[in-house]
């Protein structure tokens, strides 16, 4: 007998915010140490170097990442740096705001 095969994965059931990041493995490791983000998986790339797509959890709410790889966007770079900034924000409500401040602050910013 087959599996049925879900449209929606269970847990994926709202919106996921999907960032380039560069170098992504940075950001991971930032986001585990400011938010507590637990790593659910990562495809690393071909070239062994960079990440096809990685995913997180933060509380109930998944955030996919990426490496930059221009040579699938027209040669042209989709990095936070590259386009001199992001408009993107995430949100995350906490119990305690002073100590998700400092909890972000000593992780210091992702290298």
């Amino acid at each position: 007998m087959s599996k049925s095969i879900q449209p929606i994965p269970p847990g994926h059931e709202n919106l996921i915010p999907h960032l380039v990041c560069n170098p992504c493995t940075a950001a991971i490791e930032f986001y585990k140490k400011a938010f507590g983000a637990e790593e659910v998986h990562r495809i690393p790339a071909p070239d062994g170097r960079r990440i096809m797509h990685a995913a997180i959890r933060i509380g109930n709410s998944f955030v996919f990442l990426v490496d930059d790889f221009p040579e699938y966007c027209g040669g042209k770079s989709q990095s936070p740096t590259a386009l001199k900034g992001t408009p993107v924000t995430i949100h995350h409500y906490v119990e305690n705001c002073d100590a998700a401040i400092k909890r972000a602050q000593d992780a210091g910013p992702p290298s």
